[in-house]
């Protein structure tokens, strides 16, 4: 199936999911085509999956039915809100389509950062064309210049992070990519390959529960937000190499309570 019709099935699915039902002229305006190519569209998503979208004479449109089960959407509430965030960062970068987003607002927006321009294009065309690069580097301890082999951005602690093998420390490291202040010399055969990377290869489940310390009604409120059923959540399949950053999402001091709101626990005994 041609990427086109499957980014169209996509909207379909998620109109009438989680949109309350969609049109052939919603779907021809969003797509800049014919009302009647978006009809021939709704007519093919029918006949290849029948039972999931119903003419819906009071409203006027396709709406899902109770059973639907999409092909080409996640149907959780969580990937669809991440959808969304996705959806309005992608909007800063490349036109995207109005009629799938909600009026939203990402505090991050507002957030100054350095600009990347000087290093970022080598840095992701090594990514892509997995090239090992020399790159000067801000440490703690000062400026060093070294070879790495970068293999994946990581958001992580409110910023953008690069996965690599560094020559310098015979290791796989993380390099905060704002301090990255020069990158070149680029050469692909002395990139070094991820499966080397066994702190990102090796994965664990970490597990926290809200701080005995807090308010009941507090502890209450962060099993809801977590839709826990006890008092233990579990983080599943986190790598070595991201534990700590896990770790310090959720044992950071919150600054209202005044004490973490969530605390490492052991791993529960199955019974």
């Amino acid at each position: 199936m041609k990427y086109h019709i499957k980014q169209r099935f996509a909207v379909i699915e998620t109109l009438a999911y989680w949109g309350g039902g969609t049109t052939a002229a919603q779907l021809g305006a969003a797509f800049g085509i014919a009302r009647e190519n978006a009809q021939r569209t709704l007519d093919q998503y029918r006949r290849l999956h029948p039972g999931q979208i119903t003419y819906d004479a009071r409203k006027r449109r396709q709406v899902a039915e109770e059973d639907f089960s999409p092909s080409y959407i996640h149907p959780g509430a969580g990937a669809f809100l991440d959808h969304q965030r996705g959806l309005h960062a992608c909007a800063r970068y490349e036109e995207v389509l109005d009629v799938l987003t909600l009026e939203f607002t990402d505090i991050e927006t507002f957030v100054p950062r350095r600009r990347y321009a000087g290093i970022l294009r080598p840095v992701v065309t090594a990514l892509r064309e997995r090239q090992s690069l020399v790159i000067r580097y801000q440490g703690r301890k000062g400026q060093s210049v070294r070879r790495i082999s970068p293999h994946r951005l990581v958001w992580a602690d409110d910023r953008y992070h690069l996965r690599a093998y560094c020559e310098l420390r015979e290791g796989h490291r993380d390099f905060v990519l704002s301090r990255i202040l020069e990158a070149g010399s680029p050469d692909a055969e002395t990139w070094v390959a991820p499966e080397k990377d066994r702190d990102w290869q090796e994965r664990a489940d970490l597990f926290f529960g809200p701080n005995p310390d807090l308010p009941p009604h507090t502890q209450a409120m962060l099993r809801l937000e977590y839709g826990l059923e006890g008092d233990v959540l579990r983080v599943r399949g986190v790598p070595r190499a991201l534990a700590s950053y896990v770790e310090r999402r959720f044992l950071r001091v919150d600054p209202l309570a005044e004490i973490p709101l969530w605390l490492r626990m052991e791993q529960p005994r199955m019974r």
